[in-house]
Order: structure tokens, then C-alpha cells, then sequence
């Protein structure tokens, strides 16, 4: 009885939060007068126009893309950089300086709620920041006898979820019980659905994206679980369904602090909410990296790909196989492990460059 009142107050307090997300973001642009880029509707709609062009280039070494503004064909090579291809995103996300204000600020937190079960304990954080406004975070902390620092797992959910929904049919409650302290952030504006076209088409008008700001809202979880006492900093993976992969294909090509992903779904960045419906996928300048996005060649820590949704063959996969997944990606490793791992894939990059 006590559990269901609880789950009903977190989801209040969820809904409450969420209901505030649309006016954070709107607040987000005052904030950042500074540094827009506005843009009229017709330019986003030339925009959007220009990215829906189809090419099909049989050259491993080029990706899907756009045209320039002269019209001309321009071709990505998929060998760019770890260096080029994380500028072209910050770029194309417009996110540098609020990336140079997380350098040196923290956001508060604040402790909602607390419930004890019976290996584990779940507390509600809000997450409070400057640029972004107030946000939710269900952390999940192991019951646990000796203090040595725990693996971590984020948990990040897909259009039309939630924490509590991500905890159950995302493998929160199983990770937990396995010894990983859990992380699921609420992606607000993040519904398919009129509030959130409208929140994304104001941020493209204004230079901006959801998508940067729910990789940022990301990070700012990432910096609260390297500071947390519980957790081993250098052992943080992420877990993501549908958007939420499409968030953590460009938080782990912009932060080193996630050492491995599980994903069921390769970005999109030119999608749509129904035939013609904006949201945060939709970002027609950052289309043309799709390609070199998703090539999880070119990362320094392992990926895992899944069937969609979680199902093989109509079945949801088992816990087991997620949870071996990351204690093996997270275990703890001596010096010429790590050595030895980290001239593997540099080796495996390099190849792959040179092919």
C-alpha cells in the first residue's frame, strides 16, 4: 500500500517538473540572447527541405548529406577524426559555451523523496541549473556491506517514457539488484507531441536544439555520478532506447566519462514526430554526420547493439544478458589490461582510417 502512494507521488512530482520543462527551455533562450543565431522560418524550412534529400553512394567512405548553400553536393568522409567529428557536432548542436560553463559550474541537487527496498534504496533528485531550469533524476543505490566505489549505469529513455517506466522495462531494477547504482534523467518536451514541435522549432529559430540540451541536461548527470561517493567514476556505462540512443550517440562523442553503451536504435537526425511533426531528432544541419555518427568504429569503448524495443524475435531480451554485458565492459582491470585494451582499439581505428 505504501509502495503505490509512493510510486504516486513520484509521478506527481515527475509530471510537475515535466510541466515546467517547455518554460525552462523558453527561458533557456533569454538566458542565452547572447550567443543565438536566429534564423526565419523559411530559412529552417530550406533547411529542412535540403536534408530530405536522398543519396545513395555505394562509397563506404562517404556518408548520406546534404547539399552546401551554393546547392553543390558536399561529402562527409566517414574518416574523420574523433577531433573533427566532435567539433562539427558542437557546432551543429550550438553547445560550446554552455559545455564551457560545466567546466567550471556544478548545478545543485536536491533530494526529493526516499524509499528503502529490500536490496536497494531509490531517491527522486532534482537537478537544478542555471541554463536548463529544474529537472528530475530517479537514482537507484545497491544495498551493499563493504564502501568500495560501484559501477554505474544511466538509463536513458526513448519519446513518451519516463524513470519509473525506464526503471522496469529498461533493466533498472535488474541492474540494481546485480551491484550497479542506476541513473534514469527525464528528458522533457520529449513527447511526440504539440509541446515539444513547439519547443524544438523555437530553439531551431533561435540557433539552438532540443537534442543539445537534453545532451547537456546528460551530462550534467554524468558529472553527478563521477562526484558521487558511491560511485567508481571510471566505470560509468549507459543503456538507451529509440531518442534516448540518439541523445547517447553524441554524449559519448562528446564526453569520454561513458566507458560503454548499450543501444536499440542508430541515430536519426532528420526525424519527424508523424509526417512533418519538429522535435528534438530533427536537426537538418547535423544530417549529413549520421553516418560517421553511428559508426561505432571510430569509439574507444564497447558498444552493443540490440534489436529494437529491447525483442528478439517478439521476446524481450533477459536481464542476464544486458547485466554480463556491462559487468564485463565496467569490470575493474589492472594497469596492462587497460593498457593492452586501449592499444586494441586504437589499432582497430587506425585500420578502419586507413581502409
Amino acid at each position: 500500500m505504501h509502495k503505490n502512494y509512493l510510486i504516486m507521488f513520484l509521478i506527481l512530482i515527475s509530471c510537475f517538473v515535466h510541466a515546467e520543462g517547455a518554460q525552462d527551455y523558453y527561458q533557456f533562450i533569454e538566458k542565452a540572447a547572447a550567443y543565438a543565431e536566429p534564423i526565419t522560418e523559411e530559412t529552417l524550412k530550406n533547411q529542412i527541405e535540403l536534408a530530405r534529400v536522398r543519396l545513395v553512394l555505394e562509397d563506404k567512405q562517404y556518408a548520406l548529406n546534404l547539399t552546401d548553400n551554393n546547392h553543390s553536393p558536399v561529402f562527409i568522409p566517414l574518416n574523420l577524426s574523433r577531433e573533427e567529428l566532435r567539433a562539427a557536432i558542437m557546432a551543429r548542436l550550438h553547445v560550446d559555451f554552455i559545455l564551457d560553463y560545466l567546466r567550471t559550474n556544478s548545478p545543485t541537487h536536491k533530494v526529493l523523496s526516499v524509499q528503502s527496498f529490500e536490496n536497494y534504496s531509490e531517491e527522486l533528485i532534482l537537478v537544478q541549473d542555471f541554463y536548463v531550469g529544474n529537472f528530475s533524476v530517479l537514482m537507484l543505490l545497491p544495498h551493499v556491506d563493504d564502501d568500495a566505489p560501484l559501477p554505474a549505469v544511466v538509463i536513458m529513455h526513448g519519446h513518451g517514457s519516463n524513470p519509473q517506466r525506464a526503471k522496469g522495462n529498461r533493466y533498472g531494477e535488474e541492474l540494481v539488484r546485480a551491484g550497479f547504482v542506476v541513473a534514469i534523467p527525464e528528458f522533457r518536451a520529449m513527447n511526440c507531441d504539440e509541446e515539444e514541435t513547439n519547443v524544438s522549432k523555437t530553439l531551431l529559430l533561435h540557433g539552438f536544439t532540443l537534442e543539445g540540451l537534453h545532451v547537456y541536461e546528460t551530462l550534467l548527470v554524468l558529472k553527478y555520478l563521477k562526484e558521487h561517493p558511491f560511485v567508481d567514476k571510471k566505470r560509468i556505462g549507459a543503456i538507451s532506447h529509440s531518442g534516448g540512443s540518439s541523445i547517447l550517440h553524441l554524449v559519448v562523442r562528446l564526453s569520454d566519462t561513458v566507458k560503454s553503451m548499450l543501444t536499440d536504435y542508430p541515430a536519426n537526425y532528420l526525424n519527424f514526430c508523424g509526417e512533418n511533426g519538429i522535435h528534438d531528432e530533427t536537426i537538418p544541419r547535423l544530417k549529413k554526420y549520421t553516418a560517421a555518427i553511428n559508426n561505432y568504429k571510430t569509439l574507444a569503448i564497447p558498444v552493443k547493439e540490440v534489436p529494437y524495443n529491447y525483442q528478439r524475435n517478439g521476446t524481450k531480451i533477459e536481464a542476464k544478458e544486458i547485466i554480463s554485458f556491462f559487468k564485463i565492459s565496467l569490470e575493474e582491470q589492472s594497469f596492462l589490461q587497460k593498457l593492452w585494451k586501449t592499444l586494441v582499439r586504437f589499432i582497430r581505428i587506425f585500420l578502419f582510417m586507413e581502409s
